[in-house]
């Protein structure tokens, strides 16, 4: 896979790490570069049109495609919506960060909660998690919960405040669903203390799934 070619399309300049890691883990070799566009997100927050965040990541994608990149994963749950329009600007594979997500999600029951700390989340995320439901055929309730406060404190600085907050809800909404997914890409740092609690409901986060997705993908275009 040496030259094989993956261009990772970010909204946050902090997850650029955490992708970096995951790629040198999971598929060594492949090279890769960053777009990064942390306005298009702050937009979306401010109640910009979806519609303007996905003239933009058709651009990308199609500067990725210019870039030789053989696919192009879009790291941003918030533009997730955008993929299929983007889709038709190009000819390389452009995949959703947290499709796999939701898709390994179906299988752990019907009773799916929805953790966002980005208000421009919920609507994308839940759409995407009926979208993949009716591909299955299968029924699903979905228990969508916005994480008051998270996002605001994770931007300031506080990841701590940002963590306890996230911690509170999963608690809540373990008890009452078969599998919690974290929306957000930037949240999966409380994955991590979530591993170390003994709790019968998985919790899924996005970036690991999706980068095993893309390696899976890169063997084949």
């Amino acid at each position: 896979m040496a030259s094989k070619r993956l261009a990772l399309i970010q909204t946050v300049a902090s997850m650029v790490p955490v992708f970096d890691k995951l790629c040198d883990e999971l598929m060594p070799g492949v090279e890769r570069f960053h777009i990064v566009d942390e306005p298009m997100l702050r937009g979306l927050l401010d109640g910009k049109p979806v519609e303007d965040a996905c003239w933009r990541v058709v651009d990308y994608c199609q500067a990725a495609e210019r870039g030789q990149a053989n696919a192009v994963l879009c790291c941003c749950t918030s533009i997730s919506s955008c993929v299929e329009l983007a889709r038709q600007g190009v000819k390389i594979p452009v995949m959703k960060v947290d499709e796999p997500m939701v898709d390994e999600a179906l299988n752990h029951g019907c009773r799916i909660g929805l953790a966002a700390t980005a208000s421009s989340t919920l609507d994308p995320s839940t759409a995407l998690v009926k979208q993949r439901a009716g591909v299955w055929g299968q029924q699903v309730e979905i228990d969508a919960v916005y994480c008051e406060g998270a996002y605001d404190a994770l931007f300031k600085g506080n990841v701590k405040k940002h963590d306890h907050i996230v911690k509170g809800y999963l608690k809540e909404m373990a008890e009452r669903n078969d599998v919690v997914l974290l929306a957000q890409p930037s949240m999966a740092r409380v994955f991590d203390w979530q591993a170390r609690v003994d709790w019968d409901v998985p919790i899924l986060s996005a970036p690991m799934l999706a980068v095993k997705a893309a390696r899976d993908l890169l063997k084949w275009v």
